[in-house]
């Protein structure tokens, strides 16, 4: 959300503390800063508003309110708490929401006689800084106050309705509709529209069509103001590749009284620059809801916290979150209708360390406690990695997503992975060919794996996995499944299918009993980043002296092959007729290109004159 410095302050009398200082305290409070941009006499502020805040902070008035409780200072004027709209009801226009849309309701009003022009300078102004393109007066305004307040608001030309009816429907199967910008699409049940009755004129929540659209022509309008089903319009939005300024904020479920002060503000300014006469208006839909009511403990406050806020402290930061409240020491706190992220204790009292300032919450120490009994889960997983990587395997983690099984996503974002696994041996055995095709950079000869891990059948259960690509796996699985039986104190059994061996250990998690966890020590480790460039692999054999040490051998091939040469493995030695004979894997690895043949020919060239220029060596 792009907010304005210039536009949050015309919410204060006073001025406020300058952008840098301003960015600082929405940080440490609020909000994440995206980037801050000088444009012109004002400053642009780029706010990261996570989806609990969505609902009241993507708009100038939300922000400034958070700034306004952060610096413990009043609106200069507040459009959400002006009265609710009031306007006559009218013959002439007529409202309708279809039973079957929940949490949906819609204001539509009536202006005729308005004059369709070009916005004021002040109007274009704000839009324009902001990276809105001005169209006309009507549509600025409409921009204008979802921008100030919050509240999408869409006005459609009057004669397109016909004899007045504002009809909020689902669409028909297969519909197609023309939105604003000629965008044809094809609409279905699933879909809300504004119709005239029978025919769509416009995507709830998203966009306009094309067949209501305001232009110089236009001498009458209808305001249509709505709260709009905020999963419906995500869906839409989603399935359509339609992410609108309107659609943001609609599925992020914005207070129904939104389209009351929207509705007001907007009219009023139409009035004032587009002259015209409201005749009348109509509602429809959910009615609006109560205010919430929440409980809070000043002691139980402290004790989360662990301040020693006074109960005055407490009411001040209530009041500067514009709540109102009754009660002594458990107070009745009754919740501005925007804040529909608070809604228990819990809530409230992450406002008031918020807003007190997490910097001053004291640094303690915790209370000593003893250590509880591990959960089975964890310490069967715990047995099982001891045992295995004290036997050579490393553990792996494999996709839970695969191609076929049992239980399918609804909503799968891959066609081809789109059912939830029933085995780990796939995973495993997609796993043995990767590592097979790495071995030389992991300097091994086998791959030996193992995996803990969910499967999905007709029920969820833990399987674990062994897998090796050596041969005579028989006897290493059956050698460790005697080891895992002397572990867990039950018996395990599974069955073989090509490299994998696979175990349901579900029932040993549920009835291990009286066992420690491994004693734990820190392994030594060195972290490296990996190369995203293939890997070159060559072998050097040579005859040396029957007392030369291996280790002077491999620092003779090292320093000559330089930074390129990745690691260097012995991977064979034997004596014969006074001679000893080294065999290694070198290899060659870039951080920033693929090498060529060429180059590692000219580095192993090097190598080779190296060896032979010491007396008693001989390449093989």
């Amino acid at each position: 959300m792009i907010v304005s410095y210039k536009w949050i302050q015309e919410y204060f009398d006073e001025p406020l503390p300058d952008a840098e200082e301003l960015v600082r305290l929405l940080t440490l409070h609020s909000f994440e800063i995206e980037g801050v941009e000088k444009r012109g006499e004002d400053t642009l502020i780029d706010i990261d508003v996570l989806p609990n805040r969505a609902h009241d902070c993507l708009n100038h008035r939300g922000i400034a309110k958070e700034v306004g409780s952060i610096l413990g200072r009043d609106l200069h004027i507040d459009p959400l708490r002006e009265d609710l709209l009031n306007l006559p009801e009218s013959e002439d226009i007529q409202a309708l929401v279809d039973d079957d849309l929940e949490d949906t309701s819609t204001i539509a009003i009536l202006v005729r006689g308005v004059s369709i022009k070009e916005s004021p300078d002040w109007l274009k102004e704000k839009l324009t800084v902001l990276g809105q393109r001005s169209i006309n007066n009507i549509v600025d305004i409409t921009n204008y106050v979802m921008l100030n307040m919050g509240q999408p608001l869409h006005a459609f030309d009057a004669k397109a309705f016909g004899d007045g009816v504002v009809r909020i429907k689902r669409a028909e199967e297969g519909g197609k509709l023309i939105l604003l910008g000629d965008i044809n699409v094809e609409l279905t049940t699933e879909d809300i529209v504004v119709s005239d009755g029978s025919n769509a004129l416009d995507v709830a929540g998203i966009r306009g069509g094309i067949d209501a659209e305001i232009d110089e022509s236009t001498k009458d309008i209808i305001i249509s103001s709505s709260h709009f089903n905020p999963t419906m319009v995500r869906k839409t939005a989603q399935r359509l590749k339609l992410w609108t300024d309107a659609a943001k904020r609609f599925q992020n479920n914005p207070t129904q009284y939104f389209s009351e002060h929207g509705a007001r503000e907007c009219v009023e300014i139409i009035l004032d620059l587009a002259g015209g006469e409201v005749i009348g208006m109509a509602r429809a839909g959910s009615k609006l809801p109560k205010y919430a009511h929440v409980e809070l403990s000043v002691e139980r406050a402290n004790n989360l916290l662990g301040l020693s806020l006074t109960r005055d402290e407490v009411l001040d930061i209530l009041k500067r979150l514009g709540a109102s409240w009754s009660g002594d020491d458990v107070l009745t706190v009754e919740i501005p209708h925007e804040r529909m992220d608070l809604r228990i204790e819990e809530d409230l009292i992450e406002e008031v360390g918020r807003l007190y300032g997490y910097d001053k919450l004291p640094v303690a120490e915790l209370p000593k406690h003893e250590a509880s009994k591990p959960h089975n889960m964890f310490l069967v997983f715990e047995l099982v990695r001891d045992l295995l990587t004290k036997e050579g395997f490393s553990e792996v983690y494999t996709y839970v997503l695969r191609d076929k099984g049992v239980m399918k996503l609804q909503n799968a974002l891959n066609t081809e992975k789109s059912y939830l696994r029933t085995g780990l041996t796939e995973g495993l055995e997609d796993a043995i060919v990767l590592n097979k095709n790495n071995l030389p950079l992991l300097g091994k000869e086998h791959v030996d794996i193992f995996e803990i891990g969910d499967v999905f059948g007709s029920n969820e259960k833990t399987f674990l996995g062994i897998a090796t690509s050596r041969k005579k796996k028989e006897k290493i699985f059956e050698d460790i499944r005697v080891k895992l039986v002397e572990a867990f104190g039950l018996d395990v059994s599974g069955k073989i299918i090509g490299n994998v061996f696979e175990m349901d250990i579900t029932s040993v998690i549920e009835n291990i009993k009286n066992k420690k966890l491994p004693e734990y020590q820190a392994p030594e480790v060195q972290f490296s980043i990996p190369s995203a460039y293939p890997f070159a692999l060559r072998d050097v054999a040579v005859w040396t002296p029957e007392d030369m040490p291996e280790k002077s051998v491999r620092e003779s091939i090292r320093s000559e092959a330089g930074e390129l040469l990745y690691r260097i493995d012995l991977f064979d030695e034997f004596n014969k007729e006074g001679k000893t004979s080294y065999a290694y894997h070198l290899v060659f690895q870039s951080t920033t290109e693929t090498l060529s043949d060429d180059e590692i020919n000219i580095i192993m060239e090097r190598v080779y004159d190296t060896l032979r220029a010491q007396e008693g060596f001989e390449i093989r």
